[in-house]
C-alpha cells in the first residue's frame, strides 16, 4: 500500500479545538500513517468565512489544534502555509513544527527568509504524467537545490511530489517523493478528509 496522512484546511469561523475534535473523529489512528498537516492561509474568497483574526489569536489557535492532534496521534503535525499568511502572523513563532511552504514566485529561502522547511510547493500549474490537467507540484527540503535562485523550471526533481483534486471523499491529495524523508520509503499521499470514511489508497502515483 501507499503511506498516507490527513490534511486539514483551517476554518477561521470555528474554534480550533472543535476542528481538532472533528479531525480526530474522522481520521483513525493507523500504523505507519504520515504526520497530520494543518493548512493555514487567508480565505478572502470563502462563501462562508472571510475572518482575519489578529496574529496572536492565529498562533494560539494553531497551537490548540496542533497540540490536540499530536497528543492523539503521537506524531507532531506539519504546518502548510503561504507567504503572506506566514508573514502576517509570524508563523515561525508557533513552535517547533516542520513547515510545508507554498512559494511559486521564488525559492523559500527568499520568500520565507530564515524559515526552515520540509516540503516546498513550487507551482500550482505543473504537468505530471498520469494526472489530468494542471496540478500543484512539491519537492522536499532534503531534495531541493540549495541555491536560492532555483525556479520551478530549473528544479527537475524526479520523482515529483504532486497534489491533485479528488472529490468528494478527498479534496486534495499530495504525494511525497522517496527523497523527502527517512520516514517515507516510497510514494505517499496526503488527503483532505470529509465526513465520509477515510479512503484507502491502493494505486501508486
Amino acid at each position: 500500500g501507499v503511506p498516507r496522512g490527513a490534511y486539514h484546511y483551517f476554518y477561521f469561523c470555528r474554534p480550533a479545538i472543535e476542528q481538532a475534535r472533528w479531525f480526530i473523529r474522522h481520521v483513525p489512528r493507523a500504523k505507519g500513517a504520515l504526520p497530520p498537516v494543518l493548512d493555514m492561509e487567508w480565505t478572502p474568497f470563502s462563501p462562508t468565512c472571510t475572518r482575519r483574526p489578529d496574529a496572536a489569536t492565529v498562533r494560539a489557535e494553531a497551537r490548540v489544534f496542533l497540540t490536540a492532534l499530536e497528543r492523539h496521534y503521537g506524531q507532531r503535525p506539519l504546518i502548510y502555509t503561504t507567504v503572506d499568511f506566514h508573514r502576517d502572523n509570524q508563523m515561525g513563532r508557533v513552535g517547533p513544527y516542520e513547515f510545508w511552504l507554498r512559494s511559486v514566485a521564488a525559492h523559500p529561502g527568499e520568500t520565507f527568509e530564515g524559515q526552515h522547511w520540509t516540503l516546498w510547493q513550487y507551482t500550482g500549474t505543473g504537468l505530471v504524467p498520469g494526472v489530468r490537467g494542471r496540478t500543484d507540484i512539491n519537492v522536499c527540503g532534503d531534495a531541493a537545490p540549495a541555491r536560492k535562485s532555483a525556479t520551478s523550471a530549473s528544479i527537475g526533481m524526479p520523482p515529483p511530489a504532486i497534489m491533485m483534486p479528488v472529490w468528494p471523499v478527498a479534496r486534495k491529495v499530495a504525494a511525497v517523493p522517496r527523497a523527502c524523508s527517512a520516514r517515507v520509503s516510497a510514494s505517499a499521499v496526503y488527503f483532505l478528509p470529509s465526513a465520509q470514511s477515510v479512503p484507502t489508497v491502493s494505486t501508486r502515483l
